[in-house]
This record gives C-alpha cells, structure tokens and sequence, in this order.
C-alpha cells in the first residue's frame, strides 16, 4: 500500500483511498459492489474523503478494473451524479477496463449536466493527466486574495464567492449600524460591482445585533444588489436560531442555507453563482 493509504475494512478489504500529487486515489476490488448497500458506499465516501482531503478541493480517481461491468455501471451511476461526494471534490475521473464499458458509461454521462464533472477513461495515465489539469485549471484560476481585516472580523474574495469571517467571543456583543456601515463599504469595494454569493463563517462568533444593524445589513440597497445568496456556517445552536430570525424578519428574500461543512457551504455558492449566471 501507498505511503498515507487509507484503508475502509468493514467487511472485506475491498475499497483503499490516498492522496497522492494533489489526487484523491479511489481503488476498488472485485467485490465491493456486492457486498455493499448504495448507502453504505455513499457513507464509505463521504467518509473517507472528508477525513483525507481535510477541507481541501481536489479531483478523485476512482479505478473500476478489478470489478466487473455490472458493479461498475451500479457504483458509477451512484457516484456520478451523488450530490454529497459532489460538495467535497473538484471533479469524477473514472478508470475502467474496456473501451466498451468506458462508450456505456459516456453515453449514461451524456445526460447529466452537473457542476462538479465526470470523466470515464481505460488509460492510467490519460486519468492522471485529466485529474492534474483539474487541479491546475483550478488553481490557476485563483487570483492573489485581497484581505481586508476589520478588527476580529475578515472579508475576501476566492473563486467568484465573498467570504465573511466574524470573529467574537463576547456573548454580550451588540453589532451595531456603525460597524455594519464600515462593513458594507469594504463589501461593496471587495465586488466591485460584480454580484456574487456571500459565505458568511460564524463558527468563532458570539453575541448578537441592534434592530437597526439586522435592517441595515439586510436592506442596503448596494449589499442587496450584489448578493446572489447567502451560506451560513455555524457550529451552534445559538447562533443557528439567531441567523433563522435573523431571515425571516428581516431578509427572507435572498435564498441561504444552513452549513456545518465549509466544502458543502462552497458547493452551495457555486451552483446558486452559476444558476445567476445561467451557467451549465
């Protein structure tokens, strides 16, 4: 086994996944499709990946040469279109065994139109060499990040997506308008114009806010034209239920969901920017 390999070993040692050069390595063994329920692979994956990659966005090789036809064509239309392993990597490259099993699996793909795409090849190194351009593409796409700190708190902006990092300890903290002022103008500034999804990351955050600031930052009509939607990540109770009244009183028109999962809350901002955009 490969330096850093995991092994999954529930049943029989069927499944191994590593990381190797920027690749999440996915290698199955005859026999895992068969012992295995769709939604214990579903949880062997989110699983292991999410252990592994420890937060980080790459591609996954998943090699089917050592099972048959019929439990590849069953594990690649589970996983090609499963929305869970979609938030947690860059993209699906598929190793098979055949040309005749990698058409079937192409014309299956033919029909799904997925933000986080699939890729089927029988060739090792064309499947490496699609997965390193994955990552290359995408990280060269980044440009230099631009942080503006405000006190405890951290706006930028990554992949078309502004980030908000609300930093407090203090249970007693009131965000005020003045605060939120100072905010909306490093906002506006940061987007320039371009209107994108806010990831607003709350999990280091305490406290609550002024009638006036939850209007204010709710109601700005230059906050309101550049938020597409709005991702929470939480990692308290207390927090949730301020953010849920938070919206319904005050914004319950920009779509925003709930994360405790930052790959998830990414994946969110994503498909909500490119459903904006009418991007396929």
């Amino acid at each position: 086994m490969k330096k850093g390999a995991m092994m999954y070993d529930t049943i029989t040692p069927t499944i191994k996944f590593w990381i190797d050069q920027h690749i999440i390595h996915c290698e199955i063994y005859s026999g895992f499709g068969k012992i295995n329920s769709e939604s214990e692979i579903e949880k062997i994956f989110i699983n292991e990946i999410s252990t592994i990659s420890e937060g980080k966005f790459l591609p996954i090789l998943i090699n089917l040469r050592e099972v048959n036809d019929s439990s590849s064509i069953r594990i690649f239309k589970l996983l090609s279109r499963n929305t869970k392993l979609n938030s947690l990597v860059l993209s699906k490259t598929f190793l098979v065994k055949s040309y005749s099993l990698k058409g079937l699996l192409l014309i299956y793909n033919f029909t799904s139109n997925l933000i986080v795409p699939n890729t089927v090849f029988n060739d090792y190194d064309l499947a490496i060499a699609d997965c390193t351009e994955v990552f290359k593409n995408f990280n060269g796409k980044k440009k230099k990040k631009t942080t503006v700190q405000i006190e405890d708190s951290r706006f930028w902006i990554e992949d078309g997506i502004l980030f908000c990092h609300f930093k407090n300890k203090d249970a007693n903290y009131k965000l005020d308008t003045a605060k939120v002022e100072i905010f909306i103008k490093t906002v506006t500034k940061l987007c320039n114009g371009k209107a994108m999804p806010f990831l607003i990351d709350a999990r280091d955050s305490r406290g609550t806010f002024s009638s006036e600031a939850a209007t204010l930052f709710a109601k700005s009509p230059k906050l309101v034209n550049l938020r597409i939607s709005e991702a929470f990540l939480l990692n308290s109770i207390g927090i949730k239920l301020l953010i849920t009244s938070y919206k319904r009183i005050y914004d319950p028109i920009t779509p925003y969901a709930v994360f405790s999962n930052i790959n998830a809350a990414k994946q969110y901002c994503i498909e909500s920017k490119n459903k904006y955009y009418g991007i396929s």
